[in-house]
């Protein structure tokens, strides 16, 4: 069999997962609302879950959201959007803030803990054991639900924070300062390496003979050494005046420069069409291996429940053969019944059964 298949650029803006930092009310959450209707054509084309206390949405008029209060109610939301494709006609899906989203993933791992280990912890650092065992239980729940919004058939956009950061030098230089997230560099770097555009939206003074005569809000998608940004997209613009069609501009604009050939508007506008399509299956086909991992997983606690009830009584040759089975599929208890393996769970029953 052949290995290999052959990467073709995609052209729409929704094929991207984009991070978005600025200072408060800067605009961040206006910016989503200015794309979905002058990109798309209507604000509904736009889903805001706006996590916790963020209110930005009570600003925004026709603006559709959902405003889940706890790491459950997040999952549920991502749940329908990946189970029920065909239900909405989202082009974007904007999570504001990543800053919230840490913090109820932050309580999500506590409650982990506690149900796991039997015992309490007062913070993410102590939890299982501490020794960052309870931060890298928070990136994979962080990364996990993202790479599943990333399945979607609409566009993925963060919003965060940004604020300025000191940075201390590991050799004798001068530490110096950089417009970053406000998040640790750790759970920055969750969303960060997920993100295809990386955009820092910051205010700039107009300083005209030594007075401040106005200000202008940037929207920077190249590090400049000072602003924290960047693309995979290598002839981005490095920086754009605010604005929704500013930002799609910019992004397009790097997205035509990296296609390996020049297409006509026609060209440009059935590649589109069929990069739309060609997500929406994607979505699909998502759905569909949820579908089926969810039903093994069902499985799986089935078997686990008849495999408690019947081993107590089992004859003493039947748990050697057992014991056996589960070394061999690295079962060493029951107790997680969807992350055991369901040839050595099926084995263990057919030994009960005889």
């Amino acid at each position: 069999m052949a290995l290999g298949k052959k990467n073709t650029v995609k052209v729409n803006l929704e094929n991207y997962c984009h991070l978005i930092i600025g200072e408060r009310k800067i605009g961040k959450s206006t910016l989503m609302a200015n794309l979905a209707k002058d990109v798309y054509g209507d604000i509904d084309k736009l889903l805001l879950i706006s996590l916790g206390d963020e209110d930005g949405f009570h600003a925004i008029d026709g603006l559709v959201y959902e405003n889940p209060m706890t790491w459950k109610e997040f999952v549920a939301i991502v749940d329908e959007l990946v189970k029920n494709p065909d239900d909405n006609e989202f082009k974007m899906i904007a999570i504001d803030t990543i800053d919230e989203l840490v913090n109820m993933a932050i309580k999500e791992v506590i409650r982990m803990h506690k149900v796991e280990k039997q015992t309490d912890c007062k913070s993410i650092n102590e939890a299982f054991g501490g020794y960052g065992k309870g931060r890298e239980r928070l990136s994979m729940l962080l990364t996990e639900q993202l790479t599943r919004l990333k399945r979607v058939k609409s566009g993925l956009f963060m919003i965060g924070h940004n604020k300025f950061r000191e940075i201390k030098q590991k050799t004798d230089g001068d530490p110096y300062s950089i417009i970053t997230s406000n998040l640790s560099a750790d759970y920055y770097n969750v969303f960060a390496y997920k993100a295809d555009v990386v955009c820092n939206i910051v205010t700039e003074k107009v300083i005209e003979e030594s007075m401040l005569k106005d200000t202008e809000r940037y929207m920077y998608f190249r590090s400049d050494g000072f602003i924290d940004a960047g693309s995979r997209f290598d002839n981005i613009p490095n920086r754009v005046e605010y604005g929704a069609m500013n930002y799609f501009k910019a992004v397009e604009e790097g997205i035509k420069n990296s296609l390996g050939k020049d297409f006509s508007d026609k060209e440009f506008d059935k590649k589109k069409a069929q990069d739309a399509k060609e997500k929406a299956e994607l979505a699909k086909e998502a759905s569909i291996a949820e579908t089926v991992a969810e039903s093994e997983d069902g499985k799986n606690e089935e078997m686990v429940t008849f495999i408690q009830q019947k081993f107590p009584n089992a004859e003493e040759d039947a748990k050697e053969r057992i014991k056996a089975i589960m070394a061999k599929h690295g079962i060493k208890n029951f107790k997680n019944a969807t992350e055991l393996s369901t040839e050595g769970l099926s084995a263990i029953v057919a030994v009960l059964k005889e």
